[in-house]
């Protein structure tokens, strides 16, 4: 297989939080509640709507190594597009959010139910790569993006069913010092061979 580096006309997309803000973190100490299911029962509709909510997201602690991993894959050529299911109120502190954290400069869509954002992405975007911790929305994308890297957590290592599992585009990984990894061997012109397929960590970097 021929490895590739995304061009500079193909974009990458970037889920916001539990993908580059460990917005989880700041839940589970108001809230309480466990991280093996996807909702928080326990959030309030609306919450993050309010004042208080709004000051949750501002809160949130960036991953570390996600905002250099994105410059690095910038570097390559990438063009960059953030979605986030955050209220449509939400646009101003999620972009202050990005710049105050180092995040490289691109736009900011927010507002987005599940259904419209896999629309954007896998519908009017098509794009090489997307970043995203909903297992949900990673498989209603796969069959139209180019690669999707799962961020890991509890609620997502039970999807899909064993009996169907992640196509070899969906990669998952535990940490953005991976991705960093990936995109400087990518950018100094060292693409090592796929080391795993499905739901199993890989170390490529490539698009389709």
């Amino acid at each position: 297989m021929v490895m590739t580096v995304v061009d500079g006309s193909r974009w990458i997309v970037v889920d916001i939080d539990n993908t580059v803000a460990n917005t989880n973190r700041e839940l589970v100490r108001k809230f309480g509640g466990s991280l093996d299911e996807y909702s928080f029962n326990q959030v309030p509709q609306g919450f993050f709507g309010t004042s208080e909510g709004l000051r949750l997201l501002q809160d949130a602690v960036a991953f570390p190594d996600a905002a250099w991993a994105l410059r690095a894959l910038m570097s390559l050529g990438a063009r960059l597009q953030y979605v986030s299911c955050r209220p449509a109120g939400a646009l101003s502190v999620t972009e202050r959010w990005l710049q105050v954290n180092g995040f490289p400069k691109g736009p900011v869509l927010t507002g987005l139910s599940r259904k419209c954002k896999v629309y954007i992405v896998a519908g009017a975007m098509r794009p090489g790569m997307v970043f995203e911790d909903d297992p949900v929305v990673a498989a209603s994308i796969t069959p139209m993006v180019g690669m999707v890297w799962l961020k890991d957590w509890p609620y997502n290592r039970k999807h899909p069913p064993p009996e169907r599992p992640w196509p070899a585009t969906v990669l998952r990984f535990d940490t953005w010092a991976e991705i960093l990894h990936i995109a400087l061997e990518a950018r100094n012109g060292l693409l090592p061979k796929r080391s795993g397929r499905g739901n199993r960590k890989s170390k490529v970097l490539e698009t389709s």
